[in-house]
């Protein structure tokens, strides 16, 4: 039996809907953000969009819709799932989080889904709800004070509607407008009355619906005194008692629309053109007017003073700033203010190690049309390097400001270095009133033109402009071992002496001395707010590992906290993330407690603890643009800072770093310091998340699929121009099979296709080379092959002289086969299998190969080829060498409706079908035969093995299916058949598996997990990973605890969520799957609720907590 983890690693970042409106407070405007699963609330500020809220929905949202209730201040929030589920949330500031307000589920047990897709309406007066979701019928829920009343369904003549608006109101009562197609292909605009008291729709007295509106007509926009048509070609404006006015715009497919007010509205088209449209104020004139170019849209909002959000699903979103006159450089009315990314969608990707350091990243193809682009995808955050020097030994480091002159402090194991930048020189110099001569403890800018070094010899405060010493305190016996500053504050101790001064008058004054139970391993004495004077401090001690809370200046203890364990404390730090006040605390083993800081009690709260490593972790605060974080410098290098009010850690993609600190001069702007055992290095830092992505423009391009080429450093692409021409004129697409560099991404070599051939899959291989005397005349091929052979091979020039072996010999050389299709009718052929060779940084055709069928999937297996073609498979072989020769197949395989996908593993083959679920086949030698399938008619988009007897598909609804060979059975049927072990539904549309991690492998001589991470249209990357028995019933029963103390977001049941469902079978509760998501929950509970969840387990929370870090981590 296999058992698996599932996690995500990236979330969706497909923009699908967005509304505006006053959600959190009737004084903030918001910006809500709907990407496939989860909803994201941000408040606009002078400063761009902040952050409020990101949660996870349990289901596929579809609509989503805010509106206003009699007396309430804030708005409410409508969302509508596509498994017929919805809810209205609002939020509670005080608490800051979702309340549910109602909830339901909208689902009939008759009726045809509509092909439209799901529609959610809400009349101007906020009365009632409107849903269409099958063919023919409406949905319709009252409303009264925000409360949703029964529903009911009232019947719809027409069968096909493409649009559904409510208008004005019609003597108080609800009216609506639908657009919808006939069964002569025309479309038409009805106008319908709906009665609440009756429960029924009549059709509307007014004579302004209209029949035979222009064929492209897609979008109805309500007005207070009309109705608005959007086409391709036109846009019109129906009004009851005047015939329509309309305009003509360029023909196109608008794709968003966004209102700025009553009379104006906002265009979003497929090729990424921003249009305005204004109605005048007697209704008498249409104004269209091209503003720009943005995003593809996917939805527009507008949100104040020229402010808009682009939301797309095909690139990365915009906010965007509408000007009041044109930009003469750009010719444009549209500056963008800031760009938020999105991976998707996701078509294909590879996993590469490009270092051979066992750190995999995932290359992948991203966005469509326009928007398309490369993305390098990896674990950490990287730093991009702008100036290194070796210097062994360093301890610790500093910055210190003096003008427009820079330091760095170096500390050793007996000394101090001063570093002085000026410009791009560096020289070491000297500081007059420091001492040099012992390593620092602590060095930094104190107020009035001061500076502050603390050495193992004293305290020395120092005039900025002289370098003379102000003052200087010396213990009178000993060294001092550690220190610890914070505005005018310093703490210092040494042995079991803690002693506390302040900065007055440029004189260093000592307030109080405590000699403590304990010998002292670590302090810190930072405020929680910025320029603030700290009121407490912390200490950790030796022999009884615990922490105390100090309060100042009197040393009075006013908390402890005993840590457990034998290992000390190391490093010790408060600061405050997004509100919250914490204490980390940092071990000699590795691992990081944390702490919510009570500051009113002066009380630990929340004791997390996490492994960040195996070595003593040294905590610093760096900043990076006005934001401020804490490095973890140890083994395993680690940013930690603060995501929608929880805690993440980031691994920063370097080896052992002993230091570091902030660091901004004239030429090095925004970056920071960084000192390893070996080098002091300066750089910048990417934006601090968990991933770190890299975006490759296409220029105007997008990629369809990708394969790395190892031998040669490179990658090859399938990539496709689109069309820019609109609707005017014929579409056409041209596609390209590029090659670009795997460092620089730079295009090596660009090879068109032929006029309406279309590249759909692409890979790297080895053949295994049988050569000959004279490899060019063996072209016959066999009677049961259905591909003939072209003429168009060529031979690579060559400067060596070759030498000829013998028949029997083979050899292996990499090579780059493309399978194509064409998109006419007028073709005999379909398709073509393009073998190609690099050489000099050219790309060299050696063969192709005309196929009577479209290839949909190629592998490379075990020296040879093995294509699908329409509904077979066939096998095919390379003859000749690696300059010169032919591919040679014969079908092997056949009876299927379409065979979409192909799995290869030892002598196994694994063939995914369109609609009849997955099929085993073992190929040894030239004998091939099916050894089972699956008798389910499952619509896979993808699959792969797990092991040799076990299979992994996904499914076009959004669901993962496990199947196993039977091995267990006698009965030869049972044994030709299948088994369906396990399912999970993911809410995610999965393109393409990889086998393999993003996470570090530290140790090359230890196993590999069995992961394997998946890519999705919304652009969220997932793992799977197979776990033991013994670790999936722990996870499941967590799991159990964890839904008892979860409550999903409207009412959403998680169990439901995660049930398989397909068009023929609805909730079947998931099996030998866990929710990794969900488990990872539980490390952001508090402490009650950890309780909770694990009531019924035999487990403390700490070992919970470490064994889900564990997990995690080994598999992401």
């Amino acid at each position: 039996m296999s058992y698996n983890f599932i996690t995500t690693v990236h979330k969706p970042t497909a923009v699908t809907e967005s509304v505006t409106g006053h959600f959190t407070s009737p004084n903030e405007k918001n910006l809500i953000i709907s990407k496939c699963t989860k909803i994201e609330i941000f408040t606009l500020a002078p400063e761009g969009l902040v952050p409020i809220l990101e949660t996870n929905i349990y289901g596929r949202i579809s609509n989503m819709k805010l509106f206003s209730v009699h007396g309430e201040k804030q708005e409410l929030l409508f969302i509508l799932t596509e498994r017929f589920k919805y809810c209205v949330l609002s939020y509670d500031a005080e608490k800051k989080e979702l309340i549910t307000r109602a909830s339901g589920e909208a689902d009939d047990s008759i009726g045809r889904p509509a092909d439209s897709g799901q529609l959610a309406i809400i009349d101007p007066d906020s009365k009632v709800l409107a849903l269409h979701l099958y063919e023919g019928l409406l949905k319709i829920i009252p409303i009264e004070k925000g409360t949703l009343k029964t529903a009911y369904n009232v019947r719809l003549q027409e069968l096909q509607v493409i649009d559904i608006v409510f208008i004005a109101p019609t003597n108080n009562q609800p009216t609506l407008a639908v657009l919808s197609k006939d069964t002569r292909d025309s479309k038409n605009v009805n106008t319908y009355i709906l009665s609440l008291k009756d429960k029924e729709l009549i059709e509307s007295a007014n004579t302004w619906a209209q029949s035979n509106v222009e064929d492209g007509a897609s979008k109805l926009i309500a007005h207070q005194n009309g109705l608005l048509v959007v086409g391709e070609t036109l846009v019109s404006f129906l009004k009851p008692t005047s015939s329509p006015r309309t305009i003509p715009i360029a023909g196109t497919r608008i794709t968003a629309v966004g209102r700025v007010d009553k009379d104006k509205f906002l265009f979003g088209d497929h090729l990424g053109q921003l249009y305005f449209l204004l109605l005048s104020q007697n209704e008498k004139e249409l104004r269209f007017e091209k503003l720009g170019e943005t995003c593809t849209a996917s939805t527009i909002s507008y949100l104040d003073s020229g402010v808009v959000f682009i939301g797309s699903a095909l690139g990365d979103s915009q906010l965007i700033r509408l000007l009041s006159d044109r930009d003469p450089n750009t010719n444009s009315y549209v500056t963008v203010l800031d760009t938020f990314a999105n991976l998707g969608p996701i078509p294909d990707f590879c996993l590469v190690d490009i270092e051979k350091q066992g750190q995999n990243q995932i290359v992948a193809c991203s966005g469509g049309f326009k928007e398309g682009s490369l993305r390098v995808i990896r674990n950490g955050i990287g730093i991009t390097e702008q100036a290194s020097i070796d210097l062994p030994g360093i301890k610790a480091i500093w910055s210190l400001a003096r003008g427009s002159d820079r330091y760095l402090i170096l500390s050793f194991i007996s000394s101090t270095k001063v570093l002085e930048f000026q410009g791009e020189d560096i020289e070491e110099t000297e500081i007059a009133g420091f001492d040099l001569q012992s390593p620092t403890l602590y060095c930094g800018n104190v107020a009035d033109k001061q500076i502050l070094q603390i050495s193992t010899s004293g305290i020395y405060l120092v005039d900025h402009e002289t370098n003379l010493n102000y003052d200087v305190w010396k213990p009178s016996s000993g060294s001092i071992n550690l220190a610890s500053h914070q505005g005018n504050q310093i703490l210092i101790s040494f042995g079991k002496t803690l002693i506390y001064f302040e900065i007055k008058d440029q004189k260093i004054i000592k307030l109080k001395e405590l000699e403590m139970e304990f010998e002292i391993s670590c302090l810190d004495i930072s405020s929680f707010q910025v320029g603030e004077r700290s009121k407490i401090c912390v200490v950790g001690l030796w022999t009884d590992i615990s922490l105390r809370i100090l309060s100042l200046p009197t040393l009075e203890q006013v908390h402890k906290e005993n840590l457990g364990g034998e290992v000390i404390p190391r490093s010790v730090l408060m600061i405050a993330f997004e509100g919250i006040n914490y204490l980390l605390c940092s071990l000699g083993d590795g691992h990081l407690f944390n702490f919510i800081v009570d500051t009113i009690n002066n009380t630990l709260h929340e004791r997390k603890k996490v492994s960040l490593g195996n070595q003593p972790i040294i905590l610093s605060k760096f900043q990076l643009k006005g934001t401020v974080n804490v490095f973890a410098s140890s083994d395993r290098p680690t940013v930690i800072y603060s995501s929608n009010r929880k805690l993440l850690y980031s691994v920063v993609n370097l080896k052992v770093v002993v230091g570091v600190c902030s660091f901004d001069s004239e030429v090095f702007r925004d970056c920071i310091a960084i000192a390893t055992d070996k080098t002091l290095s300066i750089g910048h830092i990417d934006d601090i998340q968990r991933l770190h992505i890299k975006k490759i423009d296409l220029g105007g391009e997008f990629a369809r699929r990708i394969a790395h080429v190892e031998a040669h450093q490179c990658y090859a692409l399938i990539t496709i121009r689109p069309d820019e021409s609109g609707l005017e004129e014929s579409e056409t697409e041209q596609n390209f099979i590029r090659i670009v560099n795997q460092q620089t991404f730079e295009t090596i070599v660009k090879y068109p296709l032929k006029e309406n051939e279309y590249g759909w899959t692409i890979l790297s291989t080895n053949f295994k080379e049988t050569l000959t005397s004279n490899s060019s005349s063996t072209s016959s091929s066999t009677s049961t092959t259905s591909t003939t052979s072209t003429s168009g091979r060529r031979r690579l020039p060559t400067t060596t002289t070759t030498t000829t072996t013998s028949n029997d010999e083979e050899e292996q050389s990499e090579y780059i086969v493309v399978g194509t299709t064409y998109h006419c009718h007028d073709r005999k052929e379909c398709g073509r299998i393009l073998v190609f060779k690099m050489i000099d940084s050219r790309l060299i055709l050696l063969d192709e190969t005309t196929v009577r069928g479209s290839i949909f999937c190629m592998i490379a297996f075990n020296g040879q080829l093995l294509v699908a073609i329409n509904k077979s498979v066939h096998r095919y072989t390379w003859s000749g060498d690696s300059s010169s020769g032919k591919l040679t197949g014969e079908e092997i395989y056949g009876g299927h409706t379409a065979s979409l996908y192909l799995a290869g593993r030892g002598d196994f083959v694994l063939v995914g079908d369109m609609m009849k679920s997955m099929a085993l086949l073992q190929a040894s030698g030239k004998d091939v035969k099916e050894l089972s399938r699956s008798s389910q008619p499952f619509w896979l988009t993808g699959l792969t093995f797990i092991d040799d007897d076990t299979y992994l598909g996904s499914d076009n609804s959004y669901n993962l299916i496990l199947m196993k060979k039977n091995t267990e059975t006698a009965n030869e049927v049972d044994s030709q058949l299948l088994d369906n072990i396990g399912h999970i539904h993911t809410g995610e549309f999965i393109n393409r598996f990889h086998h393999g991690t993003l996470a570090t492998l530290t140790d090359v001589d230890s196993p590999k997990p069995n992961s394997i991470i998946f890519a999705t249209i919304s652009g969220c990357i997932g793992v799977i990973s197979t776990i033991s028995k013994q670790d999936y019933d722990f996870f499941s029963k967590l799991q159990v605890g964890l839904n008892r103390v979860i409550r999903g977001i409207g009412g959403f049941s998680h169990d439901r969520w995660r049930s398989f469902q397909n068009e023929h079978i609805s909730n079947i509760e998931s099996r030998n799957f866990i929710d990794g998501d969900l488990v990872e929950q539980f490390l952001h509970l508090r402490h009650d609720k950890m309780l909770e969840v694990t009531k019924d387990m035999d487990i403390s929370i700490e070992d919970t907590y470490k064994k889900i870090e564990t997990t995690m981590q080994s598999i992401r």
